[in-house]
């Protein structure tokens, strides 16, 4: 009869082997990975050239997150995002895209991100996004976008962030936000919005973060926070706020970073804020007699300023808040109430 000898692998062939399992992924992915394209083994493909007029055909199998970048990209045609059935974040930026079809989003309601930033969207339909029933992300910033349909973001309760910043946005409509019950970020900065619609945010009540920096406000009307009670950071540097409603802020327990710079203001009402960060600096502060209460709450909260040294008066003259303040306390001496400044 017959004998054999098992026998055990060598050191050299496990290491082969193992090399080779491990590199195989590899092979796989550059095969089947389009020449514009580099794909890794994790289902990620990054495409870009102005050469790219569309989608590249043949994308691995498995691809998870496509980002198109510096493309020719310009239109997203309805079956563009045809069979990436497994496709979960879609980028296409930088891109001079202008058109989106209708049903555009129909062959991939499964994606959880989309980002459209840096191109030149300036119009969208109605209800291109109504399919991605679960999708967590928009990026829409830097487009010249000047309207949204009322019905924009209907029927998206999953969506965590939104970003529209960089536009040219003058308002969005009345109850645009509604149903997105569990926003967390919400970017308006950069656009021309002058007001707001009364109960524009009162969906928003996991809303955390709210930047509206760099645009065209002149007030902030009472009422207008109220469902806001999970916001944490409220950035409104670089209006034209020249008023606050006394509690436009009270019903924020939750707020740590409110800023004020760069607006129109020349008083505010002393019992307006709380204990969070604030930023109150660039704004014509009048220093008379009539911001000597909130003057005096500055001067008890000290850490709250935090741009305290850059917030002047504007008028009676330029000055920094100084640690004087006694001359607050008698404001038939004109010279006394030169010893501040907000």
């Amino acid at each position: 009869t017959l004998s054999y000898k098992r026998h055990k692998p060598s050191a050299f062939g496990l290491l082969w082997a193992t090399l080779l399992f491990s590199i195989f992924p590899l092979f796989y992915c550059s095969a089947s990975c389009p020449s514009s394209c580099q794909c890794n083994p994790h289902g990620e493909v990054i495409c870009v050239g102005y050469t790219i007029t569309e989608i590249p055909k043949n994308l691995p199998v498995h691809t998870y997150t496509l980002k198109l970048n510096d493309t020719n990209m310009n239109v997203i045609k309805e079956h563009s995002l045809a069979h990436q059935d497994l496709l979960l974040r879609f980028s296409l930026t930088h891109s001079h895209l202008h058109t989106i079809h209708d049903l555009a989003f129909h062959a991939a309601p499964q994606l959880k991100s989309v980002k459209l930033s840096s191109n030149d969207l300036s119009t969208l339909p109605a209800r291109v996004f109504s399919p991605l029933t679960t999708v967590e992300e928009i990026y829409l910033d830097g487009n010249q976008l000047e309207t949204l349909a009322p019905e924009m973001f209907e029927g998206l309760a999953a969506l965590l962030v939104l970003d529209l910043t960089r536009n040219k946005l003058t308002g969005p409509g009345a109850g645009i936000f509604d149903g997105l019950t569990n926003l967390t970020v919400l970017n308006l900065g950069r656009n021309n919005i002058k007001k707001f619609p009364k109960n524009i945010f009162h969906s928003l009540t996991k809303l955390r973060r709210l930047r509206v920096y760099n645009n065209e406000l002149e007030s902030l009307e009472e009422g207008i926070f109220d469902q806001l009670t999970s916001l944490e950071e409220l950035i409104l540097h670089g209006n034209k706020i020249e008023g606050i409603a006394p509690q436009v802020f009270w019903s924020l327990g939750k707020l740590k970073i409110l800023t004020l710079s760069g607006n129109h203001l020349q008083t505010v009402p002393h019992k307006s804020f709380y204990n969070m960060i604030l930023n109150l600096s660039k704004n014509p502060w009048d220093c008379n007699c009539a911001i000597r209460d909130f003057a005096r709450w500055i001067r008890n909260n000290p850490r709250i300023v935090v741009d305290i040294d850059d917030v002047l008066c504007h008028s009676p003259t330029y000055h920094v808040l100084l640690a004087a303040i006694a001359g607050l306390c008698d404001c038939s001496n004109v010279a006394n109430v030169l010893h501040f400044a907000l």
